[in-house]
């Protein structure tokens, strides 16, 4: 476990035994995030774009569930000699969308002037676990395109956030709120490629695509609460 995952484990640890000792009344409620935000990646130095949106329901003001889903778009731009033909050669410039379910749990702080402190683990997978690959070949100056469907195992992943947010507005018993924070993910947006096979040449051995690298996020959400 790298120290950032540690550290993460140690805040979350933190959280999880104040917010289930600290009160015992149960005044429930429910709303909804509205969520923005980058995702680092290892291919390229790339960033990746998402939007996410995710119903809440909370057992307390301190302890919730939430459930919804996230839409990201990434962009891939590599090439690579074919290990078998020196005069083969293969590129691949494509734009990717996934798509996400989203289920976990969140844990919120008291407010101090309306500040507080929230932190978000999800879990994470694609729900239709097939996606399409596009590639270029060049073979002694003749070009040809590969399609194909690659069966991607719903990229099942992990995903911890912490954030300082803050209270708006108040009125008829709603709470608005917009959140600033980061956080840290195994989410692989190049998984369709890492899992691809063309003319029998795995891309994760010829690419930099791991599944199993960090990623890190920094995302803006705008939050209703429902009292």
């Amino acid at each position: 476990m790298s120290k950032v995952q540690a550290s993460f484990a140690r805040l979350t640890f933190v959280f999880a035994l104040f917010f289930f000792t600290n009160s015992v009344y149960a005044q429930t409620s429910d709303g909804f995030d509205l969520e923005g935000g980058v995702l680092s990646s290892k291919v390229d130095d790339k960033i990746s774009l998402y939007l996410s949106g995710k119903y809440n329901y909370w057992f307390n003001p301190t302890v919730g569930v939430t459930i919804g889903g996230m839409f990201l778009h990434s962009n891939i731009d590599k090439r690579f000699e074919s290990p078998k033909d020196k005069n083969k050669a293969y590129y691949i410039d494509d734009n990717i969308f996934n798509l996400n379910c989203i289920t976990g749990l969140k844990l919120s702080s008291p407010t101090y002037k309306n500040l507080g402190i929230m932190a978000d683990l999800n879990f994470l997978f694609e729900p239709i676990p097939f996606n399409s690959v596009s590639i270029k070949v060049v073979n002694a100056g003749d070009e040809e395109s590969k399609n194909k469907f690659v069966f991607t195992r719903f990229n099942p992943s992990y995903q911890l956030q912490a954030s300082l947010f803050y209270n708006i507005k108040k009125q008829n018993k709603k709470i608005m709120q917009i959140s600033l924070g980061t956080g840290i993910s195994n989410y692989n947006p190049y998984n369709t490629y890492y899992r691809s096979t063309i003319d029998n040449i795995k891309l994760k051995n010829q690419l930099s695509l791991s599944s199993s690298k960090i990623g890190y996020t920094v995302f803006l959400r705008l939050s209703g609460l429902n009292l």
